[in-house]
């Protein structure tokens, strides 16, 4: 099941009518954060965007780096066909586009992270370039 920005805002009102602790409520969001996919691909394109659930919570929680951190373990798939360093290449717009975000430590985040991300992927697509070559070698 998948929750909503709307709903996760009627549950903050529920905690805070029930005395229940917010910090209940905080704990909750970085949960959500590990199990959703926080992006979709926009119609049959190989374009990837963030769902507004994820923005809504990048945009609500107190440490958005921590949120960000936990988004970005999503980019590295479990299983794969092909090429890696392809797979985080579709991921890299993601990066990309938090750098024109209202929140500057969003976009501070952004701005650092797609330098590390595209060295990650130039070091990937090394080492898969380096594979290939490898192994045509043992076949010539």
């Amino acid at each position: 099941m998948l929750l909503e920005p709307n709903s996760l805002i009627e549950q903050a009102k529920y905690y805070s009518l029930s005395g229940r602790s917010i910090l209940d409520l905080v704990d909750a969001l970085t949960v959500i954060a590990s199990a959703i996919r926080p992006y979709q691909q926009v119609n049959k394109e190989n374009i990837l965007e963030w769902t507004p659930l994820a923005l809504w919570i990048m945009d609500n929680y107190y440490d958005p780096e921590l949120i960000l951190d936990i988004f970005r373990k999503s980019f590295y798939p479990r299983l794969w066909m092909g090429s890696l360093a392809d797979s985080l290449q579709r991921c890299l717009c993601l990066i990309t586009a938090l750098k024109k975000h209202s929140n500057l430590i969003i976009v501070e985040w952004a701005t650092e992270e797609e330098e590390k991300f595209k060295q990650t992927i130039y070091l990937q697509r090394e080492n898969e370039l380096k594979r290939e070559r490898q192994k045509n070698e043992r076949f010539e």
